[in-house]
């Protein structure tokens, strides 16, 4: 199996097991086991991207779109938070310190809506490049039996 193969199907393997906490929204006394699978799914997913970034460039239409989606979500919010703990004991920047930790604070209740939306688009991002590899794969190898 060729890596790039390989890497497609241990990031939707990976993804796949990080939504298994999501059995806790079903199962009682266990909500707060669901609510950080936003975080680790979060997390995987803006591993990958990176990584996909970094060993293939920047990639399909929707995957770069997704990465620039991604990317400005991560940086406001890093930065609002950055900046308004940076400033939180200075009393003449308590407007900016207000003013930014509710911005991180909305954008953080936005993304309970939306991070749902954005994980599965990125689910079918990765699947769709995984059914173009190996589609990819078995076209070489008929080539190959051929000649």
């Amino acid at each position: 199996m060729k890596p790039n193969l390989l890497c497609k199907q241990i990031d939707l393997i990976g993804q796949a097991i990080m939504l298994l906490p999501l059995i806790g929204i079903i199962l009682p006394n266990h909500h707060q086991l669901a609510f950080y699978t936003y975080f680790t799914v979060g997390a995987w997913q803006s591993f990958s991207c990176l990584m996909t970034f970094i060993t293939h460039g920047s990639g399909s239409d929707s995957r770069q779109v997704y990465s620039w989606i991604l990317l400005s979500i991560l940086t406001s919010f890093g930065l609002s938070v950055a900046i308004a703990f940076a400033f939180q004991n200075v009393q003449k920047m308590d407007w900016l310190v207000t003013s930014l930790a509710g911005y991180a604070y909305y954008e953080a209740l936005i993304m309970l809506f939306a991070g749902p939306l954005l994980a599965t688009w990125y689910g079918f991002i990765t699947v769709t490049e995984y059914q173009q590899l190996r589609n990819e794969m078995q076209h070489r190898k008929e080539i190959h039996w051929k000649y």
